[in-house]
């Protein structure tokens, strides 16, 4: 029983920090996708060729927003996932 007790323990510590660091992953991103979305607006190019620059400038800038942004949700989501089933087990038991 003490045994399932810390497992459960140790599942619940695992999932409550999944969904911190998912959280503060989000909110990082967030900010970061706001002061790059500022700095565009500022930019303004009537070139075509300057258009194009700015357009692979862009997409090489959200790329790596888009994975952590992944990342963020598979963190959230599997760490809500687990305080489910954590729940879920310690009504089963009771």
């Amino acid at each position: 029983m003490e045994q399932t007790d810390r497992f459960e323990t140790s599942i619940y510590r695992i999932a409550i920090s999944l969904i911190v660091f998912g959280l503060g992953l989000l909110s990082t991103l967030f900010v970061i996708s706001m002061v790059l979305f500022i700095r565009e607006m500022g930019k303004e190019s009537s070139s075509v060729s300057g258009s194009m620059a700015g357009l692979i400038v862009s997409i090489t800038k959200i790329l790596p927003l888009t994975i952590a942004l992944a990342a963020a949700i598979v963190m959230l989501s599997k760490g809500l996932s687990l305080l489910i089933r954590v729940k879920d087990l310690s009504e089963d038991e009771d």
